[in-house]
């Protein structure tokens, strides 16, 4: 009896999300002309034809060909979207000044809200203010005369990413302006509210870092500081991330349980409740990607479904692109969804080599640890920053710690808004974070720490294919496996010298 030869699990959303992120994040290049960008396509897409049209799938190959020709399209509407109207000559203008807020020395760069441009409502404009710092303050609003900029959001071939994220259509640079009064909104006054509370109870360096952790807003964090955690490999313990989540969902549904809440109304409160953290957060894409996630397994958890982690993954990313698609070029949103990836292909058998040497916890461990590594190094070396060999070891000792002091940072900033009395949960927060602070001091002093440069794109998109192809994904037995990663490799080491 003939049988149909099946080499992959079935994961349509997650091949789906695939198919429009391909589309998504090389369209630009491919329409600029670029070579390698045009090379990698074609070979993607020849590749996943010859494979579809082997194993007969061709309902799964018509679906994913539309889906890349779709975002294709989507790609050209995003672009259209985001951007704004071209003013010529100076403009009258009045603004909001929001609570993302930086001063460089005498100077403000802010993103202003509410703008009206000659009279008629606009996008956001990203302001830098000369000569602003003292004179201005978050939730003023401000009228002034000045060259209204569209915000360029390609410098050659690199994605500036904040004016997307910020939704800033428009850029300009004044010095003079006149003050009209103050308006907050009612998150923007409690985010202010919530870091006075922690500077408050936990002092500047430790509060700064606390409202990093809570809302992913480095800003006010000491520079040295954040060298020390970038050289130890743990700066995403500032960014609100999957880690993050994990730890407030876990809080969550031990609240619900306490309070015998189940079924949709579970799944409602958790909604409510990470909806309105990721508004806080101003929905970065890490947070989207972890929120939808944790609400996929919530809502498997309530139904009795099973959770399936790369499915959940593809939905996840469907649904951002749908939103913002030009989140297709963000290295933060890449880093997120590929360590992800890289977490559920190649963490489960690095742990079962890892267990045969070491404790059974100790290998899950290390290896998660090393599989989120693996996920980010590609995009750290597009980001052009430093890589520390120990970063691994350094977060298997952070880790717990910071598993401690998160749910503690989190109930005691509400709880201290609310009843002051409690800033001693901040307190004890605070010095987790101080060791945690002492511990990446210590990590960081290793001299097993290298600039990373820029990597070829057809090598970051062998490291995961790689993985793919390693997983339990791939239904090949341990000789195809072989095969395939070893003419993948020569593949993509020929492609690298030739582009």
């Amino acid at each position: 009896m003939n049988t149909k030869r099946t080499f992959f699990h079935s994961r349509p959303i997650f091949y789906t999300f695939l198919a429009f992120l391909l589309a998504l994040s090389t369209t630009k290049f491919v329409f600029d002309g670029n070579v390698c960008y045009i090379v990698f396509d074609c070979l993607i897409l020849a590749a996943f034809v010859g494979l579809s049209i082997w194993t007969k799938s061709y309902k799964i190959l018509a679906v994913v060909l539309a889906v890349f020709a779709f975002g294709i399209g989507w790609w050209f509407l995003g672009v259209s979207n985001f951007q704004g109207k071209v003013f010529e000559g100076e403009c009258q203008v009045v603004a909001r000044l929001s609570d993302d807020m930086t001063t460089y020395y005498n100077n403000v760069s802010v993103v202003a809200k509410d703008v009206k441009i000659n009279g008629k409502s606009e996008g956001n404009i990203s302001l830098y203010i000369k000569g602003g710092a003292g004179k201005v303050k978050e939730g003023d609003i401000i009228t002034f005369v000045a060259q209204v900029e569209n915000a360029q959001l390609f410098d050659g071939e690199k994605f500036n990413s904040y004016y997307y994220r910020d939704h800033t259509p428009y850029a300009a640079t004044i010095s003079d302006f006149v003050l009209q009064g103050n308006s907050l909104s009612a998150i923007e006054q409690f985010r202010l509210k919530t870091k006075s509370v922690l500077i408050e109870n936990m002092g500047q360096e430790q509060g700064a870092l606390g409202y990093a952790i809570l809302f992913g807003d480095r800003s006010d964090i000491n520079s040295d500081i954040f060298a020390d955690f970038q050289s130890a490999g743990i700066v995403h313990l500032l960014a609100v991330s999957g880690l993050h989540i994990s730890f407030l969902l876990a809080l969550i549904a031990f609240i619900l349980k306490k309070c015998h809440v189940r079924g949709f109304w579970n799944f409602l409160v958790c909604l409510l409740l990470l909806g309105l953290y990721a508004y806080a957060c101003n929905f970065s894409p890490s947070i989207l990607r972890a929120g939808i996630m944790g609400l996929a397994l919530t809502l498997s958890v309530q139904t009795g479904k099973w959770y399936d982690g790369l499915n959940a993954l593809g939905l996840a990313g469907t649904l951002i692109l749908l939103i913002f698609p030009l989140f297709s070029l963000d290295l933060g949103f890449l880093m997120s969804f590929f360590c992800v990836l890289a977490i559920f292909t190649l963490s489960p058998w690095l742990t079962k080599f890892l267990s045969q040497i070491f404790p059974k916890p100790i290998a899950a461990a290390l290896g998660l640890s090393l599989g989120v590594q693996v996920g980010v190094l590609p995009f750290m070396a597009q980001m052009g920053t430093i890589f520390n060999i120990l970063t691994v070891f350094a977060n298997l000792v952070i880790i717990p710690i910071f598993s401690l002091a998160y749910p503690i940072l989190f109930v005691g900033a509400i709880l201290s808004i609310i009843m002051p009395f409690c800033g001693f949960l901040l307190k004890i927060s605070g010095f987790g974070l101080e060791i945690i602070h002492k511990i990446a001091i210590f990590f960081g002093k290793t001299s097993l720490i290298f600039s990373l440069n820029p990597i070829n794109i057809f090598v970051v998109a062998s490291v995961f294919v790689l993985c793919f192809l390693s997983s339990r994904y791939f239904l090949a037995n341990k000789k195809e496996k072989i095969v395939c990663c070893s003419l993948l490799s020569v593949l993509s080491v020929v492609l690298m010298l030739c582009l």
